[in-house]
């Protein structure tokens, strides 16, 4: 080959050498995924060979792991870390078929490892004379059969990619710059002797970081900003609008602590020659005025919407204001008076209806951007229970990943570096494992859909503390056993939370210790035997990415002589953590089949696949029968007295759904299914459907009797079954004799009654 990249490793390490010329041919050959996939074996040689030169243990197996300790104790220096952790994310996306475009991922793969490899070499060598490294020059593909014409197909690929980074109207270094941090001049502060938990406490919902202002953003909520797709909506919207010499109003609604203030002032920094062509106004309601109401203000802030003003100005204004006010405003006597069109404008564009699917909400001179119409979470077919948050993961991966800008990471290598022991550095540890991450992800999901729970940004960082900050610990404790911090682990501060926040209380009744099944049993009653819990551990739990704790469940422990408290303490603990690191099928007994059956539910309704959702309307008809009762097959009960049933005939029929749920975007979908049925041809009769009710429904299917708070969401269930029944007359009846078991049909034609036996 003319530009040998690796010939430096060929002497002294030749089977690094060897691996690194057969990723490269691979890549010559056109075998893409394989190359990325053989990158990966590469760095884990070079890793597993930089702890043999240096004096530092290896405590774990995990890849991800090792790179974070040699970055930690200074050994490799943060671009070589930056490098290694970047061919493991795009080798690991190869094993789940996730590459986009793998011959530019294979490319730029080859030279993150040419730089690897010569931060190796140029370290560990040990030759009197080593070889000069020369700079990297590329691929020769001369070597292999890819033509010109493949070349350039691969370049052209590598240009759109750049293309799609610079699609941003300024230009994206330059917005880099901007938000930028220096973190060598960062000031840290300990709290109760942590700098990690200093950091940490920003996240508190009553720490001053957590009050948002149009004021300048401090470094720390730069850093912590993820993008969010009504980022971009909002400043598309805001372009849009300037270059138009008419009046525009771009009310940004939500909720509180939902992240509007931050969106503005992130804005303003970034694009401040954009947003100085509005006015800003971050709270209507604020005023010096203790005599006006929050109405009263809102009014005068909009006066250049009245309807004197909207058609007579080129106004351009941004409304950050809570949905609830503004249905107050719509309501109120100045709408009826002063801003008729405008409140005509905000009927019109429905913002309240739950039911709305519509894909914007815009009419001159009037632009709505709703935070409640942006959900933290999205359906993906390729991830656990069809559903992930690319907001959630990003957020979660600023406050863990192992960089030199990030201030947590710092703090917790501050507190490593003073020997510090306590259960935040333990709980840091673990809420920087993927798999943890994976598992409160979909566990916050689930309390999305299952309870409707609205999750705003402040509520998700303060949640974000609670699981890593115990309420009370020991810095260096003389007792510094499991045991002593046990109850203080992430596992149980997630689980076992009833009095914190919200977030946490609903968290709560996913407690994997309410969810018995025989595998667990079976796992209790092992442990309760045996003399060595780690080799009971290994048949449900992956240990593996378990370092944590594994010399913790160490072959002293013997279950059955532990002190009651201690023993039931474990039990609890070791039932947390199957749900988070247990293996697959263990991992899939704690989520209900009916959550599962009602995402898939959600995706088709939400796509619009009425034929998808036939199963569901087999279930619900199902369910009214055996709720109601029948006397036979699709012939429901609707009296029921002394000696008789009475029941008429019952086919449900689910309605084509509407056509705006069929055209609208996917990216704004409900959490709650919305459908139209008719029994025996009535009138449509609606049933908003969510999963509490899901659930119920299921359990009659199965024999359950509901139970009090079950019987209420039954309550509207049963609701929608009379408005069914009684959408249309019926002719024809069915009595049954619960006595002597003799059933009657009653048949009404001509205005005559024809009664006989059956």
């Amino acid at each position: 080959m003319v530009n040998d990249n690796f010939i430096f490793l060929k002497d002294e390490f030749p089977e690094i050498y060897n691996e690194c010329e057969e990723m490269e041919d691979l890549i010559i050959d056109g075998k893409y995924n394989p190359a990325i996939s053989s990158s990966r074996h590469i760095i884990e040689t070079v890793v597993n060979n930089i702890f043999d030169f240096e004096p530092i243990k290896m405590t774990s197996t995990e890849l991800n792991t090792k790179i974070t300790i040699l970055y930690r104790e200074h050994i490799t220096t943060s671009k070589i870390n930056g490098d290694l952790h970047e061919i493991r994310k795009i080798a690991n996306k190869v094993i789940h078929d996730n590459i986009d475009s793998p011959q530019a991922s294979a490319i730029s793969i080859h030279q993150l490892i040419y730089n690897v490899t010569r931060f190796f070499y140029e370290k560990y060598n040990n030759t009197f004379e080593p070889v000069k490294v020369k700079p990297y020059s590329g691929i020769d593909f001369k070597k292999g059969q890819m033509d010109i014409d493949e070349i350039q197909r691969i370049i052209a690929e590598l240009q759109r990619q750049q293309d799609k980074l610079d699609s941003n109207s300024e230009d994206k270094d330059s917005i880099h710059e901007k938000s930028k941090i220096d973190f060598k001049n960062y000031k840290y502060t300990k709290i109760n002797g942590s700098y990690l938990n200093g950091e940490l406490y920003k996240l508190k919902d009553s720490s001053q970081e957590a009050v948002e202002s149009l004021d300048k953003l401090t470094d720390f909520k730069k850093y912590l900003h993820v993008e969010r797709d009504i980022q971009n909506e909002l400043k598309s919207k805001i372009e849009e609008s300037v270059n138009n010499d008419t009046n525009k109003l771009i009310l940004l609604c939500g909720s509180v602590g939902d992240g509007k203030s931050h969106l503005l002032s992130y804005l303003i920094e970034t694009y401040p020659d954009l947003m100085n062509k509005f006015e800003i106004i971050n709270d209507a309601t604020e005023s010096s005025d203790p005599n006006k109401t929050s109405i009263d203000r809102l009014s005068n802030k909009l006066i250049d919407f009245n309807d004197e003003n909207i058609n007579k100005n080129n106004k351009k204004l941004i409304l950050s204001i809570n949905l609830g006010v503004l249905n107050n405003f719509i309501e109120s006597d100045y709408a009826k008076k002063d801003y008729i069109k405008l409140s005509s404008i905000l009927n019109e564009l429905n913002i309240f209806d739950v039911n709305d699917f519509s894909n914007n909400f815009d009419k001159d001179p009037v632009s709505i951007i709703s935070f409640s119409d942006n959900n933290l979470f999205e359906f993906n077919l390729e991830s656990n229970y069809n559903v992930s948050s690319k907001y959630m993961s990003e957020l979660f991966n600023r406050i863990t990943q192992p960089s030199e800008e990030n201030p947590f990471y710092n703090a917790f290598c501050k507190d490593l570096n003073n020997n510090l022991h306590s259960p935040i550095i333990y709980n840091y540890s673990l809420f920087s494992i993927e798999e943890v991450q994976d598992v409160i992800i979909n566990n916050l999901i689930k309390i999305i859909i299952k309870y409707k729970k609205i999750i705003s940004t402040r509520e998700l960082l303060n949640f974000i503390y609670e699981i890593i900050v115990p309420s009370y610990y020991e810095i260096n404790s003389d007792d510094d056993s499991f045991f002593n911090y046990m109850t203080s682990l992430l596992p149980n501060l997630f689980f076992n939370t009833t009095d914190g926040c919200e977030i946490l209380k609903f968290i709560h009744y996913e407690d994997p210790i309410n969810k018995r099944s025989n595998i667990v049993d079976q796992l209790l009653m092992d442990l309760n035997v045996s003399d060595n819990m780690l080799n009971i551990l290994e048949k449900y739990i992956e240990l593996d990415k378990l370092e944590l704790f594994k010399d913790k469940f160490n072959t002293k422990i013997i279950i059955r002589e532990l002190k009651e408290k201690q023993r039931n303490e474990l039990v609890t603990t070791i039932i947390r953590i199957l749900n988070i690191f247990g293996k697959k099928e263990v991992i899939e007994l704690f989520t209900k089949e009916s959550y599962k059956d009602y995402v898939n539910y959600l995706i088709h309704y939400n796509k619009g696949e009425i034929n998808q959702l036939r199963h569901l309307r087999n279930e619900i008809e199902d369910a009214i029968l055996t709720w109601k009762g029948k006397i036979q097959d699709n012939c429901i009960c609707i009296e029921h007295l002394n000696k008789f049933k009475i029941a008429k005939p019952f086919n449900l029929q689910l309605k084509d759904l509407d056509k705006e749920i069929k055209e609208r975007n996917i990216n704004r979908f409900k959490t709650v299914i919305h459908l139209k049925f008719s029994a025996n041809e009535g009138n449509p009769i609606d049933l908003n459907l969510d999963y509490s009710l899901y659930e119920v429904i299921t359990k009659l299917n199965k024999g359950y009797k509901p139970n009090k708070s079950e019987q209420k969401d039954l309550l509207l269930f049963n609701e929608f079954i009379d408005k069914l029944l009684n959408s249309k007359k019926s002719e024809h009846y069915l009595i049954l004799n619960i006595q002597q078991n003799i059933k009657f049909k009653l048949n009404e034609e001509w205005g005559y009654y024809n009664f006989e036996r059956v």
